[in-house]
């Protein structure tokens, strides 16, 4: 019996095929200070790394740069130097070989949501309205990374026919497949997971109430992202998923869930205390550095939808109260700062334990 414990290790996050992708040399860049971006906050990052977890800042230089992409995204490598207490600095972004981003909603260039990724499904909830342009504007998104597409249909169980939903979305797109599926039943999940195989990378993208974070649920078979229940009157989601995060599955794939992806709209619900701001946070990350203040930093892509006035007044006051209660809620967490991060890495750990028992 195996009775050291084996950490989750930079192979099994996908490591060797990128090497291979890339013709990276090795000798290079020790493994020991190579990581991989799981998790994307305001000014920090968590790496997974063969020593573990870390939590990890840019090296100062970069918050100089003007060129947002300068920034860490989910998905990238990098060489980072270990710092004590868990804690690293990234010294530099590895190559990155696929590239998932669109024009800023505001300002100039575009918004990088992810990196190194082989798969993306584009997510729709079967009970929803089709919306064939906006799932025409992801599938041209996708394409132009080089990314593979695959169209999911969720909460295929609220819908008596997905038929007409299929075929139309057949002729849209005849060489896309797709796949309905139902997390709460489980129908159509090994479909998926065909598409989902070990060490590769994959992303759900979709609207918000799509169903993206339920579906991750019913994968890792475990409540890793919470969720909120739809509208009944408008049909929009509000979940709870404000940032992309990396998540291992129990067959090795990796997957990366992210905030839903929606047209800046006047919200009417601004004192709902589950409010967590997801459609101000997407325009956030079009800013230009990851530690903008919104009120007076330049290139603020929140500034310019308030200027624009596609932003409204009183929704970017709370969404300024907001970040403050976040700020203080981190100061009395920074003692302890891994216990923010239990959640989100539980797939991970879990992965660990599986494999370890297997071994054993």
């Amino acid at each position: 019996m195996n009775e050291q414990t084996t950490p989750l290790v930079i192979a099994d996050l996908g490591f060797d095929a990128y090497v291979e992708r890339t013709g990276l040399d090795r000798s290079a860049y020790p493994a020991e200070r190579i990581g991989r971006v799981v998790e994307e906050y305001r000014t920090r990052w968590v790496l997974a790394s063969n020593s573990g977890p870390l939590d990890a800042s840019v090296r100062g230089s970069v918050h100089y740069d003007l060129d947002a992409e300068a920034f860490p995204k989910v998905g990238d490598w990098v060489l980072f130097t270990a710092l004590s207490g868990g804690k690293a600095t990234i010294e530099e972004i590895l190559p990155r070989t696929v590239i998932v981003a669109r024009k800023n909603i505001h300002g100039k260039g575009r918004q990088v949501i992810v990196t190194n990724i082989d798969t993306v499904a584009i997510v729709q909830a079967a009970d929803q309205e089709l919306n064939l342009p906006k799932l025409n504007r992801y599938l041209s998104l996708v394409r132009e990374s080089g990314a593979r597409p695959v169209f999911v249909f969720t909460k295929a169980d609220l819908l008596s026919d997905v038929e007409p939903l299929t075929r139309a979305l057949s002729e849209s797109a005849p060489d896309v497949p797709q796949v309905v599926i139902s997390s709460r039943t489980g129908a159509g999940l090994d479909a998926l997971l065909h598409y989902f195989t070990p060490r590769t990378t994959s992303v759900l993208l979709g609207s918000s109430g799509a169903g993206k974070s339920t579906l991750l649920n019913a994968l890792i078979q475990s409540e890793v992202q919470a969720t909120h229940a739809v509208r009944a009157t408008d049909g929009t989601g509000r979940h709870t998923t404000t940032m992309r995060s990396l998540f291992v599955l129990p067959s090795g794939a990796l997957l990366i869930d992210t905030p839903g992806m929606r047209e800046l709209t006047a919200a009417s619900d601004l004192d709902d205390k589950k409010d967590t701001f997801d459609d101000v946070a997407e325009i956030a990350y079009g800013c230009r550095y990851p530690n903008c203040d919104h009120e007076k930093s330049g290139g603020c892509a929140v500034l310019t939808a308030l200027a624009e006035k596609s932003l409204d007044e009183k929704r970017y006051r709370a969404y300024l109260k907001f970040l403050v209660r976040e700020k203080k809620a981190a100061v009395r967490t920074d003692g302890n700062q891994h216990s923010d991060r239990v959640k989100s890495n539980r797939a991970m750990l879990n992965y660990e334990s599986r494999r370890q028992s297997e071994e054993e």
